[in-house]
């Protein structure tokens, strides 16, 4: 995490402790799981940090602030928690805020029999949401994390306040999503150094700072025995069941969207390849309270291309949903 969000104290509720824990990670617990990845404390690992104890495997999450409601930020395909780090210190000011790591990628475990389609990550949501109680809760979700955070929504309507879907909707580009995948797949190699991984970062991602990709790339690694590192994702992620763009799933969202009741935050890089304008006004109209902001100098990863643009686009609505 960065420095603001490593200086900040997490608030754990003393009563939901029974399957929450403030160390970095239980190996006891995560060698339970058969294939659960290589994982080595270090320096690139420091951060805030507890470990939710899911049916299976054991789900990493970054926890800051203290306040009476919460919000939690799902991230895409591919990445981790550590992508909010930049916005985690302005929602904890006001917020119990919270980052997981989805199953097999950043610090949570690997899952043994490779389960990473988005009906596993909704389940691990819920269970996070119901083992940690939050309520009046403020969901936040990128790219598939958006796909999930409105399933989840959906599934725990009792306790949502309000839904932020970021660069994601129906009927996305699929050449968008091609490209997305294929970056995956492409990282997954050694890098001589944190740089190295940094550097070619920086030739796809030309819109974020060099000091955050640098940031990005200490929390994306992890030692690769023998020589250099290697991405902490699972390489079996990209080989999952991720979700089809097809009209029946396509339908399914828009159906969702209809039923979305809370207020409602669309947020759109202005470049994005994913999510068009069109489709991004059409989720609007087909919510009952939703608004939409579009965030300049920004593509599909709107979060790490302009941090700055980001935090100006959502503190609004932060602040009249579920922090009064």
């Amino acid at each position: 995490m960065n420095d603001d969000a490593t200086q900040m104290r997490p608030t754990h509720r003393p009563e939901q402790r029974h399957n929450i824990r403030k160390d970095w990670q239980d190996r006891a617990t995560a060698a339970q799981i058969g294939r659960t990845k290589p994982h080595a404390r270090n320096a690139m690992d420091s951060g805030l940090s507890a470990a939710v104890q899911a049916d299976e495997p054991v789900l990493h999450l970054r926890r800051a602030g203290g306040g009476r409601h919460s919000c939690l930020m799902i991230h895409g395909f591919g990445e981790g928690g550590y992508v909010w780090d930049r916005v985690l210190p302005a929602i904890a000011s006001r917020y119990d805020a919270i980052a997981p790591d989805l199953r097999g990628h950043g610090d949570s475990a690997w899952d043994a029999e490779a389960r990473y389609d988005v009906q596993a990550h909704i389940e691990d949501v819920v269970h996070v949401i119901r083992a940690l109680d939050l309520r009046r809760l403020v969901l936040v979700g990128h790219s598939m994390g958006g796909e999930i955070a409105i399933h989840v929504a959906a599934q725990c309507a009792d306790r949502i306040a309000g839904l932020v879907i970021v660069d994601f909707g129906p009927s996305l580009n699929p050449e968008g999503l091609a490209m997305v995948r294929a970056e995956v797949e492409a990282a997954n190699r050694v890098y001589s150094s944190v740089e190295e991984y940094a550097s070619w970062l920086s030739a796809r991602r030309p819109l974020v700072a060099k000091d955050i990709l640098l940031s990005l790339a200490k929390c994306a690694l992890r030692p690769h025995p023998g020589e250099g590192f290697r991405l902490k994702v699972d390489p079996a992620i990209t080989r999952s069941q991720c979700r089809k763009s097809n009209a029946t799933s396509d339908a399914d969202l828009w159906s969702l969207l209809s039923r979305m009741e809370w207020p409602a935050l669309v947020v759109r890089g202005a470049g994005s390849a994913l999510l068009s304008r069109d489709v991004a006004e059409q989720m609007i109209e087909i919510m009952p309270n939703a608004r939409l902001e579009t965030v300049p100098a920004a593509g599909h990863g709107v979060i790490l291309d302009n941090p700055k643009g980001f935090e100006a686009a959502i503190r609004p609505f932060l602040m009249s949903n579920g922090c009064s």
